[in-house]
């Protein structure tokens, strides 16, 4: 892989910092409503901007690539960890069915999405062509 150095670096890595850093707070706090999902949340905030900012430092195509569908870690499980800790958090938990079938039903579309994002090559379902463009 060639690195190359980007003016985004230190925010993004500022950024993964403070989201750790909320995410050890949550984890403390854990027997609050909510807190394991937010520490969960804040873990997925920070996957995704650490490759993030190594997609960017990145000069060529294939590193590229691999940071973006790491990325997909991160990207998939926000949108859920935010459902439960919300649910958690406003007391709709209780009223709701805590099966297995329903955290599986959860997590079906974030696993196809990163199933997909992961195989793109063989379908080209989630990028139709990728390319660097030089300025």
């Amino acid at each position: 892989m060639i690195w190359q150095q980007t003016p985004y670096t230190s925010p993004l890595l500022a950024t993964a910092f403070l989201t750790f850093a909320a995410a050890l707070y949550a984890y403390r706090q854990r027997q609050g409503p909510g807190a394991i999902y937010m520490f969960r949340m804040m873990l997925a905030v920070m996957i995704w901007v650490v490759f993030y900012a190594l997609e960017l430092n990145t000069a060529d195509l294939a590193g590229k690539k691999l940071w973006s569908k790491l990325q997909y870690i991160g990207i998939v499980y926000i949108a859920v960890s935010y459902f439960l800790f919300v649910l958690h958090y406003i007391g709709a938990w209780d009223k709701i069915r805590q099966t297995r079938p329903f955290h599986l039903a959860l997590h079906l579309i974030p696993t196809i999405t990163l199933l997909l994002a992961w195989t793109n090559e063989a379908h080209q379902l989630v990028w139709h062509s990728t390319s660097l463009l030089y300025a």
